[in-house]
């Protein structure tokens, strides 16, 4: 497949997906990878009560804003599933992908999950009562999505501020309850996979059956915002595995 460099469509997360403008602050320190002069980016903004509805609306989204095949995707947490189900409908989209703390293609594991469970108990329990999906405190968000590392907690306020209610609780649960988790045929595209040594929603994440080439960095599943001392020779690394 034929890259077209000049597209690079964004993947948001579970919770920054609302607007255009959320997603760009979520990926605000990924700028440098778009410079307005010499790459299309596209913010995707997710519609939908499933993944599958939500990526038939991102497809609709890609040809409404005129993105070719070949072109190229960054993905948050669960962006890595929505791309997935993007590409099993519309294979010739992508050739290349990154994934920043990209789920697997059966979305959360059962360690993590139970992990996560204990790590913010009070909004997990909310979550399961509710169908609202939603870290109910900064404490809650600073151990799920910081991994409790020192002097963040004001980066922790400030990531909870742009953290909106989720209330399509199916949407979540495709990605997230082991019973309700739905696996995805694997991308057959190249993959660079950032993953951060305290994340603890991806623990152990191995991307296993796809052409993943993985890329440890320390940081938490915060790391889209928050993270790694030489973040300027990743962005490098990056923008290499996208232009080859």
């Amino acid at each position: 497949m034929i890259s077209d460099s000049k597209f690079l469509v964004i993947f948001p997360g579970a919770w920054g997906n609302h607007s255009a403008e959320d997603v760009r602050w979520w990926f605000e320190r990924f700028q440098p990878l778009f410079p307005r002069d010499k790459k299309k980016v596209v913010f995707l903004v997710y519609e939908g009560t499933t993944v599958d509805e939500i990526a038939r609306n991102a497809i609709v989204q890609l040809r409404a804003a005129g993105v070719p095949a070949g072109s190229h995707a960054l993905c948050y947490s669960m962006g890595s599933q929505v791309l997935r189900a993007v590409a099993a409908l519309d294979k010739d989209r992508f050739a290349k992908a990154v994934f920043v703390s990209g789920l697997e293609r059966h979305g959360i594991g059962l360690v993590p999950f139970l992990n996560i469970a204990l790590i913010a108990f009070r909004s997990f329990a909310l979550s399961l009562l509710t169908g609202k999906v939603f870290l109910r405190s900064v404490g809650d968000c600073h151990r799920l999505m910081f991994s409790s590392e020192q002097n963040t907690e004001r980066e922790a306020e400030a990531m909870l501020s742009h953290m909106r209610t989720e209330p399509m609780w199916m949407k979540i649960a495709q990605v997230f309850l082991p019973v309700f988790r739905k696996t995805y045929p694997p991308l057959t595209i190249p993959v660079l996979a950032i993953v951060p040594a305290s994340d603890a929603i991806i623990l152990g994440a191995t991307y296993k059956g796809e052409r993943a080439k993985i890329v440890g960095v320390t940081g938490a599943h915060a790391f889209v915002r928050h993270g790694s001392k030489h973040f300027d020779v990743l962005l490098s690394q990056i923008a290499v595995f996208l232009a080859a």
